[in-house]
């Protein structure tokens, strides 16, 4: 399965976290369940992935046609430039499923400090002698604001220590 890093394959990166396809410097246009397909089949490369499986994972609880899943591999195809008959990427498996066949490459992208998820911001840890009573005091008026945003904006820093380190000092 395929976790939220940057993968690669021929001229395509697929960019989990942020739910992007890229051809080199261009960002491709996929609907969401389209791109639930393609990350679906690329965290099982080299494997037969069922349409069974496929349905019980991306459509659970939800009775759709063979139609729409044949849809959302035609969109993928479409943006991969691959062709069902000569396939680069994800080849067909007759009456079974399907399977993507293209050598894959990942990568995890770097974090400068701890990341707040969903707002592209990086925030450096906070360092060892940083005096909060100081900061605080410069605006006590807005000090419970400023360090809710604080908690709300980074409440899935890495280490759980640091969202304590800025809540125990609202108390």
């Amino acid at each position: 399965m395929i976790d939220t890093h940057t993968v690669s394959f021929g001229a395509f990166r697929l960019d989990v976290a942020n739910a992007h396809l890229w051809r080199d410097t261009e960002k491709l246009s996929l609907k969401p369940k389209t791109f639930s397909v393609l990350c679906y089949l690329v965290g099982r490369a080299g494997q037969l992935v069922t349409k069974e499986e496929l349905f019980a994972a991306l459509w659970p609880d939800v009775r759709v046609s063979a139609a729409v899943l044949k849809v959302c591999i035609r969109e993928i195809r479409e943006a991969l430039a691959d062709q069902a008959k000569a396939p680069q990427f994800i080849e067909t498996v007759h009456r079974r499923g399907y399977q993507f066949i293209a050598p894959l490459a990942t990568s995890t992208p770097p974090t400068l400090g701890l990341e707040a998820r969903g707002l592209g911001l990086v925030l450096p840890p906070p360092p060892a002698n940083l005096q909060v009573s100081r900061l605080q005091s410069r605006w006590p008026q807005r000090r419970t604001d400023t360090t809710s945003l604080l908690v709300r904006c980074c409440q899935n820093w890495e280490t759980p220590d640091s969202v304590r380190y800025w809540r125990s000092r609202d108390r």
